[in-house]
């Protein structure tokens, strides 16, 4: 896994002490993560209080880059999440056609 993504998904957004500001994730590519799967990534920011996370990068191309369908069927995963429980992300408004 490379190095800077593995710890960043290794910490709640709690251990920032930032409860008064929305805090991302921003960003990642599941390509690069040894195989976690993108889905469990966007869980993992999800459950972990995280307001948000961006993938790298919709439209590109080249190292370290998810197709916009792999970024898709990650935000997916979330779809019609609502969990308001221990500052957890809420509802999530996903819609994809």
């Amino acid at each position: 896994m490379n190095e800077s993504l593995s710890l960043l998904f290794q910490v709640d957004r709690w251990s920032y002490n930032v409860a008064d500001k929305p805090l991302l994730i921003g960003e990642f590519a599941s390509v690069c993560s040894e195989n976690e799967g993108i889905q469990n990534l966007f869980k993992y920011a999800y459950n972990k209080g995280y307001n948000g996370a961006l993938t790298w990068h919709f439209n590109g191309d080249g190292d370290c880059t998810d197709t916009p369908n792999n970024q898709l069927y990650g935000l997916q995963a979330l779809q019609g999440w609502n969990d308001q429980s221990n500052g957890k992300g809420g509802k999530v408004p996903v819609d994809i056609y």
